[in-house]
């Protein structure tokens, strides 16, 4: 493998392809968008409910601080607090519910009409942020390289189909849709101002950092610790040591570029604090409280390896590509070290705290999207030998493939291919139904997804744990506490 200048002929090239990429571009979000519309008549399951409640109807949810739906009792509804930076909610409960309006697939009161109308918004906010991610990518491609475009291509057709990011992006969850929207969003912004000149430069990185923050609180302390890593092999590699003095004209362009972007990060903390800062707070609380579990990492990669190998192997690929030429790449394309950096370092972050929520692991989805875009940048000026070439872009077929198979399976069998990944959902749905029948007036201890398709029921979302479920419904319906009791023994 050897690095590849880019001639002016080739920029020439990118420059004219206008045409070519939009169709390329609409090409993909098609086949993206049909690959997952099989599944978004998917029964929901675990706490997919609690977000579902933010999109479905017509008004706005939220009170307050409270944002996650947990339960119904007398026929009222209940949120409680997300501990999360609430203006992920927000979008959420505002932008998400008006996609959802103006997407009429269907409007009736039956499960898999209310299950379509409530994964739609985040699937249509995942291909938002696909076309976002990739609108900068033109003049990324290797388009006097057919062999390097192919790769290039296949790697985002690969991620984009892997169960993964199929799952993740029609899961009522946060991390799958806004959570890649949000990496999408900053990492486009900042790689566009390289296109730019003078103080419009600065302004896109510090737009990009503003925008890493405006999701999880661990996001942005990843971008951080990704800029800071590259600023340091920057100044590194720019200390002459003949001279014993650092060449400031190498070290510049990376001291400009993260320095621009920590800034933004900052000021984004600041707005993030300023919405709420018992929120804010709160991030930070249960990244401790998650610490403190002191969950096994090999159990957690262990479980979520199935779905998540994808994101491990495009970092392997990404690390590697960055390890053959770090020194140059950190003081020429500081912007792509740290794009990469930072989906490298939300991977490791969550492998490490062993955190499996509700066994699919859409926390991965946002470095997903991140490695795709710093594995095309990175890809731009490689040459690689014909036979490799041939390899990877076998291996990537095989890939694609493997997706293909999975996801063809799980249509077949019915299978959930989201949370609690593999569940029969026939059988879910069956099961809420018998509840829904054998109702007498005593709250349903169940998941969240059962208060969305029975808006006429009581019930407690099981997790909320026994205890909890038992004071909330003497706080709330005390005359049917023993009878509550005695149901969920």
């Amino acid at each position: 493998m050897k690095h590849v200048p880019i001639s002016a002929r080739e920029t020439a090239k990118q420059d004219t392809a206008i045409v070519p990429f939009a169709i390329a571009l609409a090409v993909i979000v098609a086949l993206v968008a049909a690959v997952r519309l099989p599944f978004l008549s998917n029964l929901l399951l675990g706490e997919e409910g609690s977000h579902a409640y933010l999109v479905v109807g017509t008004l706005p949810v939220i009170k307050g601080l409270d944002a996650i739906f947990i339960g119904r009792l007398n026929g009222v509804d209940y949120l409680v607090f997300a501990e999360h930076n609430m203006l992920m909610y927000d979008f959420v409960d505002t932008i998400g519910r008006g996609i959802g309006r103006l997407v009429p697939l269907c409007r009736d009161d039956s499960i898999a009409c209310t299950s379509t109308l409530s994964r739609t918004p985040f699937l249509i906010m995942f291909l938002i942020a696909a076309v976002i991610a990739f609108l900068p990518l033109r003049r990324w491609l290797a388009v006097g390289q057919p062999a390097i475009l192919a790769i290039q291509a296949l790697i985002v057709l690969f991620m984009l189909t892997s169960p993964l990011m199929v799952g993740g992006s029609i899961q009522p969850q946060i991390d799958g849709s806004v959570g890649v929207m949000v990496a999408a969003v900053s990492a486009a912004t900042i790689i566009s101002a390289a296109t730019l000149t003078g103080r419009a430069r600065f302004l896109l990185w510090s737009l990009g950092g503003v925008a890493s923050s405006l999701g999880k609180s661990e996001w942005a302390l990843a971008l951080a610790a990704a800029l800071l890593v590259t600023s340091a092999i920057a100044l590194a590699a720019s200390y002459d040591k003949s001279r014993h003095e650092l060449n400031w004209v190498n070290a510049r362009p990376a001291v400009e570029v993260c320095g621009s972007i920590l800034a933004g990060i900052l000021l984004g903390q600041t707005l993030v604090l300023l919405r709420s800062p018992t929120a804010y707070l709160a991030g930070f609380a249960l990244m401790r409280e998650i610490n403190a579990m002191q969950l096994s990492v090999v159990a957690g990669l262990r479980q979520s390896w199935p779905l998540a190998y994808p994101v491990f192997a495009l970092a392997c690929a990404a690390l590697l590509l960055m390890a053959l030429r770090l020194r140059n790449l950190c003081r020429s394309r500081p912007e792509i070290v740290a794009i990469t950096g930072w989906a490298c370092a939300i991977t490791a972050g969550y492998v490490y705290s062993g955190w499996s929520g509700d066994g699919f692991p859409r926390y991965y989805c946002p470095a997903a999207v991140l490695l795709v875009v710093g594995l095309v940048c990175l890809l731009r000026d490689v040459a690689l030998p014909r036979i490799y070439s041939a390899f990877v872009v076998v291996l990537l077929l095989a890939g694609v493939g493997r997706n293909a198979a999975s996801l063809i399976g799980a249509y077949r069998t019915g299978s959930s291919i989201s949370s609690l990944p593999g569940t029969p959902l026939e059988k879910a749905e069956a099961n809420y139904l018998e509840l829904a029948r054998a109702y007498r007036g005593v709250p349903v201890l169940e998941w969240s997804a059962f208060g969305i398709y029975f808006r006429n029921i009581d019930w407690v979302a099981v997790d909320m744990g026994r205890q909890a479920g038992i004071e909330f419904v003497q706080e709330h319906r005390p005359e049917v506490l023993a009878e509550y009791e005695a149901s969920i023994r």
